[in-house]
């Protein structure tokens, strides 16, 4: 498992000649009272030594974090953060996560507030200290540190070590009296301040003028004097040492400090040298040495910027930086080698991968990088992933099948669709020697982008074979099982593809894989919809909210709340629809990953549309049509086409409709693709409309064999309703009203209003008649209970039933736009609606007509 290294949340031991500075204890005090505090300066001034000063002094009300380049990945980053506020305040933790576990690149706002909400509960005076943040150069984090300062709670303090200024909103903070900063001149040494430090260091005989001239020489930087202090001790004092400590100074402790260590003490070091931390039984195994005790008492003795903390050891810098330099690269290389041998037999794989990769070891790299990819998928760090195959020679790389599917996962799950696509190009053109030797993720990758080709029942062959392949791995498995119910479901399977979900629900649920349950939730609900199961879906995802009430504001929950939008919307419940997706892009929005943020935009547009907003649909339907284009969703392309048809129907274009119909590309017959099957649909309605009523009867006879097959009762019921739509054109009277009763018989239990709302207003007058029509359908379509409409008349929308009254009063064109806020084109389209529906030619007939219906 990954943990948490310990020695990184305690502060550094303090130096054997450390020498108490109440200046700078008084400045740190007062500094940390502020929100905010920076300690900035170059790298020697002091700054950890400070601050770990402070923090052994306010043991209890201090949390410590030792920063590293690899907590560039926000997952790594937060995960430490929160263990090293836990160590000093026990049981500390978040219900909300920081980060998306499953995605792992972004840091939540929801996560955040949570943060700041909990550390209400820390004692007062509290102080986080983040040591060495020049190493953070994420722009995400470093974003998230600023909202955590303008959020965090007036009692809790947050202090921040670092060579250069970060990229922090510091002037805001100065101006708002937020920030306090220690810089270097606060930390360099005063006389008085370096003749203390020189007389419990190099010897109480210091003269006045090695003094002085010390200081002139370092101006109280820390680490110089320190270099000239350990000159000093080696030359008893002499004045020549003030040429040996510049040096040293100069060159941050260059091989000619190295040069006057035994062989044994240099090569212990230059072994320790590699790793940033290390213990002495590391050391001793990389340098090949037997393990000396009274060797490690005499380097701590030597003070050779050496520190402790617990078993764990630590050099200098410019102490390491000098080791490696007088080393050659060969020998630098082997011994990256040795130390991968080591850390991966004492089960540290992490930093195995980062000495095999150092020392060039790329297929002891490789094969504990497959090892650990199943865990950092799981747990969101995906960018220590991607740096560890960044760090591979691209011809290497090439080579590795294997590593070349992790890559390619990396860029499908972080919406990188076309890359992902000519990775696996590159894997399929590798000869067959070299081909995948894990057919699991394989299989599981070109299941996944076939079916962002919509080549459903490809992905269905791929997960099969698979899953027959999968080894144990919970995040391969989880995502097996829900593409291959996306598959089957594709394939209008739909009793296979129900109970693939439910087996994808109970198998992520088990592993604790959020990503891949809500997914396969969401999945299933729509199925359930497919299947006229309207209300038991949206039961499902009552009852999930219900059941995950403590991590509700998770982001990936936005997806069953998108769910409950689109189940609202076939009910034509429109304000609750607005909540629910109003709530599932609040959550979405977080991640900023495309396929989510395009899922929601789908809503919003079937949203606009039922509010007759044609134009705000219009314009996001073309903004969608262009992404989905670039980033190769061939599904999503698909449906906002088809969209924008659908409006240009409902605006009389009959040449955009035309247009669709030539390029759409369906296949011969709705059985030769099932996934299209409301392509189909509409196709149907346009023939309809166009008069081809030969082509349209046959058409929709396939589709309702094929929907009564599948058991789609939604599309059963668009497909009854054109059906009788159809009849009605052709005289056929007789036989409408057997249509229309089975077309209710299917919608009017589980409350499928808006399918009756946009198949059968070309037949609403008849239809509020009908004896089997419930009271909530006849009133939605004019029809008061118990009496008839005087005669047969379309129904009217709110919207136009608003035009049709502003008409009454004699209102022009351009005064009922403005009153309705529409542009003077929609009003023209609902005045042409109006006339069609009520059977007149003009506006004067249209209003006795009305009147004479008591429609207004």
């Amino acid at each position: 498992m990954l943990t948490v290294l310990q020695t990184r949340l305690i502060a550094p031991s303090l130096p054997r000649d450390f020498t108490p500075r109440e200046r700078l204890r008084d400045s740190l005090r007062a500094a940390l009272n502020a929100p905010v505090c920076l300690v900035c300066a170059p790298a020697g001034c002091g700054k950890t030594t400070g601050l770990a000063d402070y923090a052994q002094e306010n043991a209890a009300l201090t949390a410590w974090l030792s920063l590293e380049e690899s907590d560039n990945d926000p997952a790594r980053f937060w995960r430490y953060t929160l263990a090293a506020l836990e160590r000093v305040l026990p049981g500390f933790s978040l219900d909300t996560p920081l980060t998306l576990p499953e995605m792992g690149m972004t840091v939540l706002t929801s996560g955040l507030d949570a943060l700041c909400n909990r550390l209400l509960e820390a004692p007062p005076g509290f102080t986080l200290i983040l040591d060495d943040l020049q190493r953070i150069s994420n722009p995400h984090l470093l974003q998230a540190l600023a909202y955590l300062a303008e959020h965090q709670p007036a009692h809790f303090h947050l202090a921040l070590s670092t060579r250069v200024a970060p990229a922090l909103p510091l002037a805001r903070w100065r101006a708002r009296g937020a920030l306090s900063e220690i810089r270097v001149k606060d930390l360099n040494f005063l006389p008085d301040e370096a003749r203390e430090f020189f007389s419990r260091g190099a010897s109480s005989a210091v003269d006045e003028t090695i003094l002085r001239r010390a200081l002139e020489l370092s101006r109280g930087w820390a680490a110089g004097l320190r270099l000239i202090d350990f000159a000093l001790r080696e030359q008893s004092g002499s004045l020549s040492a003030l040429t040996r400590g510049r040096k040293l100074a100069a060159d941050y402790l260059t091989s000619e400090i190295l040069q006057n260590l035994p062989p044994n003490w240099l090569d212990f070091l230059s072994a320790a040298a590699i790793d940033e931390q290390f213990t002495a039984e590391m050391a001793w195994y990389v340098s090949g040495q037997a393990s000396e005790n009274a060797l490690l008492e005499s380097i701590l003795e030597a003070g050779l910027f050496v520190q402790t903390q617990g078993e764990s050891w630590q050099l200098h810098p410019f102490l390491r930086e000098a080791l490696l330099q007088q080393l050659p690269p060969v020998e630098i290389q082997h011994m990256h080698q040795r130390a991968a041998a080591w850390y991966e037999n004492h089960s540290q794989p992490e930093k195995a991968i980062a000495h095999a990769l150092n020392g060039e070891e790329w297929p002891s790299a490789g094969r504990l990088i497959l090892r650990q990819a199943g865990m950092l998928f799981e747990r969101g760090e995906m960018g220590v992933l991607e740096r560890w195959l960044d760090a591979f020679p691209a011809d290497i790389l090439s080579q590795n099948a294997d590593l070349l599917v992790l890559r390619a996962w990396l860029q499908y799950l972080q919406g990188k669709n076309l890359d992902a696509q000519q990775t696996a190009s590159a894997i399929e053109s590798l000869t067959t020697d070299l081909q995948p030797q894990r057919p699991d993720w394989w299989g599981g990758l070109r299941c996944q982008l076939a079916l962002l080709q919509e080549q459903n029942q490809a992905a269905l062959s791929y997960a099969n074979s698979a899953l027959a392949s999968a080894s144990s791995e919970t995040f391969i498995r989880g995502m097996l099982l829900s593409s291959r119910a996306n598959a089957l479901q594709a394939l209008g399977r739909s009793e296979e593809a129900s109970a693939s979900y439910q087996e994808a629900i109970s198998a992520n649920r088990g592993a604790g894989s959020l990503l891949s349950s809500l997914f396969s939730l969401a999945g299933l609900g729509i199925e359930l919809n497919e299947q006229g199961q309207r209300l038991r879906a949206l039961d499902l995802c009552q009852q999930t909210l219900e059941d995950n009430q403590a991590r509700s504001n998770h982001p990936l929950f936005g997806l069953v709340h998108l769910l409950m939008a689109r189940l609202h919307w076939e009910a034509n419940a429109l304000e609750e629809m607005r909540l629910a997706l109003e709530t599932a892009e609040s959550l979405l929005s977080q991640l900023g990953v495309s396929g989510f943020l395009i899922s929601a935009d789908l809503i919003r547009v079937q949203w606009l549309i039922a509010c007759e907003d044609y134009g705000e649909a219009l314009q996001r339907v073309q903004t969608n049509r262009r992404k989905t284009r670039s980033e190769a969703f061939t599904g999503f392309r698909q449906i906002f086409d088809l969209l924008r048809a659908e409006i240009a129907l409902k605006m009389g274009e009959r040449r955009a409709v035309d247009a669709w119909l030539e390029e759409a590309n369906l296949p011969p017959t709705p059985a030769d693709d099932p996934a299209r099957e409301m392509e189909f649909i509409f196709k149907a309605r346009c023939l309809i409309e166009r008069g081809e009523w030969g082509d349209a009867s046959a058409l929709l006879e396939d589709l309702l064999f094929n929907a009564q097959n599948s058991h789609h009762i939604r599309a059963s019921i668009a497909v009854l309703l054109l059906k009788a739509s159809l009849l009605w054109q052709k005289g056929e009277i007789g036989r409408v009203n057997n249509c229309l009763e089975e077309a209710l018989a299917l919608a009017a239990p589980q409350q499928y209003v808006r399918l009756l709302l946009d198949f059968g207003a070309p037949l609403a007058g008849l239809l509020a008649q009908m004896p089997s029509a419930p009271q909530a359908i006849r009133a939605l379509f004019g029809q008061p209970e118990e009496t008839q409409a005087p005669t047969l008349v379309e129904m009217l929308t709110r919207r136009e039933l608003d035009v049709l009254r502003l008409l009454a009063e004699n209102h022009t064109n351009s005064e009922i736009a403005a009153a309705l806020v529409l542009s003077n084109e929609t009003v023209k389209v609902h005045l042409k609606h109006i006339f069609q529906k009520l059977g007149v030619q003009n506006r004067r007939q249209a209003v006795w007509q009305a009147r004479q219906m008591r429609l207004i």
